[in-house]
C-alpha cells in the first residue's frame, strides 16, 4: 500500500481491497509485513485465514515515532499505554505550556497506535528480527525471534585492496558503517578513538537518508561528526566514504580490524552486525542492539550505549585477536544467519499457524 510507512492506518482503511486480492490468490496463510501490516491482518482475519506478523522496525509500535528514544535520551521498552505515552511527549524539550495545544492531538495518535498494537498481537504468530524485537509484545505466545538472513556468498571475506586504495587507507582501520543520524551513535565512535591507544584510522560510511543519488550527503550530523573530529585533532585518522554500493561493503568489512555499531535507540536489529560477521570481521556494539544477541567475546564485544570508554577498552581487546574473532564470526554467520536456515524458520511459524488454525477450526465445529 503507497503511503503506508507515513501512514499506517492508510492500509487499515483498504483492508477491504487487501482482502480481495488475498481472495485471488488463495493462499494458506497471509505474511503480514510490517507498515502494510494493519491491513493485511484484518484481511486475513475477515476471510478466515491464518494470518504472520513480521517486525523488523517500531514504525506501529511508538506513537511519537521517536523510535523508543524518549526525549530525555532514555530507551523506552515498548511501555506503551495512553499514561507512559504522554508522560513521554511532555518531557520533551519545549515547555508544556508550548506543548498543550498539542496533546490532543497527542491523546488520539496514541490511543490510535494503541489499537494498532492490539491488531498486531491479535495475530496467529509475530516473527521479530531478534529476542529484543519479539519481547515488545504484549502477546508472547506463538512470538518468534528468528534473525534476518545474510546473502553468505555476497558478504564474505573478500580482498579489501581496491577499496583500500580508492580511499587512502594506510594502516589498520574500524570500519563504522550506517546512516549518520544521531540515533546511530557514531560520535562516540570517534570519541573512543581518541581515547584508544593504538594506532588506527577510523571510516565511516553512509549518508544521511540512504539515498544513493546522495551518496556523500551526511547532512546536519555529518557537520557534528565532522566539527567533533577537529575538535579531537583526528583529522588525519577519519575517513568518511559517503553511501558504498554491496561490493564496497564487503571489502570495506573484509579489510577492517573490526566493525563498530554504537546505536544509542532501541536497534530492533542492526544489520551491519551480521554482514560484517559474514565477511570474517568481528564486532563491538552495544547491547541495545538486537544483533548483539549474535555477539560475545568469541566474536567481538558488546558494550554500554553512550560510553566510549568502553568501546576505546573494546578496541584495545578485539583488534589483537582480529583474525581469531573474525574467523569465529564467519562460522557463526554460517551457522546462523544463511538464507536456507532462515527460510525454513519462518516455514516453521507458518506452517504451525496454519495447523493451529485448522485445529481451532474443528474444536468449533
Amino acid at each position: 500500500i503507497e503511503g503506508a510507512s507515513p501512514n499506517p492506518g492508510k492500509a487499515l482503511s483498504n483492508s477491504s481491497q487487501i482482502a480481495r486480492e488475498i481472495a485471488r490468490a488463495k493462499p494458506d496463510v497471509v505474511y503480514a509485513n510490517n507498515h502494510a501490516s494493519l491491513g493485511a491482518i484484518r484481511a486475513a482475519q475477515s476471510l478466515g485465514l491464518p494470518v504472520v506478523y513480521g517486525c523488523h522496525g517500531w514504525g506501529l509500535m511508538c506513537p511519537s515515532k521517536i523510535r523508543f528514544l524518549k526525549p530525555t535520551g532514555e530507551l523506552c521498552h515498548a511501555e506503551t499505554s495512553l499514561k507512559s505515552c504522554l508522560s513521554c511527549y511532555a518531557s520533551g524539550p519545549a515547555p508544556l505550556r508550548i506543548k498543550g495545544p498539542g496533546f490532543i492531538k497527542q491523546t488520539l495518535r496514541t490511543k490510535k497506535y494503541l489499537g494498532y498494537h492490539d491488531i498486531l498481537n491479535s495475530a496467529d504468530a509475530r516473527i521479530g528480527v531478534s529476542r529484543l524485537t519479539a519481547s515488545m509484545f504484549r502477546e508472547q505466545r506463538n512470538t518468534h525471534a528468528i534473525y534476518p538472513g545474510v546473502d553468505l556468498n555476497a558478504y564474505r571475506p573478500v580482498s579489501g585492496g581496491e577499496f583500500r586504495r580508492r580511499h587512502n587507507i594506510s594502516g589498520d582501520y574500524i570500519f563504522v558503517p550506517g546512516r549518520v543520524n544521531a540515533i546511530k551513535g557514531q560520535i562516540f565512535a570517534l570519541r573512543a578513538l581518541a581515547e584508544c591507544t593504538l594506532p588506527l584510522t577510523m571510516v565511516f560510511a553512509g549518508n544521511v537518508a540512504l539515498d544513493p543519488g546522495a551518496r556523500m550527503d551526511t547532512g546536519a550530523y555529518g557537520k557534528v561528526l565532522q566539527d567533533e573530529t577537529e575538535r579531537l585533532g583526528l583529522a588525519g585518522r577519519i575517513i568518511f566514504t559517503g553511501m558504498l554500493d554491496q561490493p564496497e561493503m564487503a571489502a570495506a568489512y573484509s579489510g577492517a580490524q573490526a566493525t563498530i555499531v554504537p546505536s544509542v535507540w532501541l536497534e530492533p536489529f542492526g544489520y551491519v552486525a551480521a554482514e560484517s560477521m559474514a565477511c570474517g570481521t568481528p564486532v563491538i556494539i552495544t547491547s541495545n542492539s538486537g544483533a548483539a544477541e549474535l555477539v560475545d567475546d568469541s566474536t567481538g564485544q558488546v558494550v554500554p550505549r553512550e560510553d566510549s570508554g568502553a568501546i576505546a577498552l573494546a578496541l584495545e581487546r578485539v583488534v589483537p585477536l582480529s583474525g581469531q574473532m573474525g574467523a569465529t564470526a564467519r562460522a557463526r554467520a554460517e551457522e546462523r544467519l544463511g538464507w536456507s536456515r532462515v527460510a525454513q524458520q519462518v516455514l516453521s511459524v507458518l506452517e504451525d499457524a496454519i495447523v493451529r488454525r485448522a485445529v481451532s477450526g474443528q474444536r468449533a465445529a
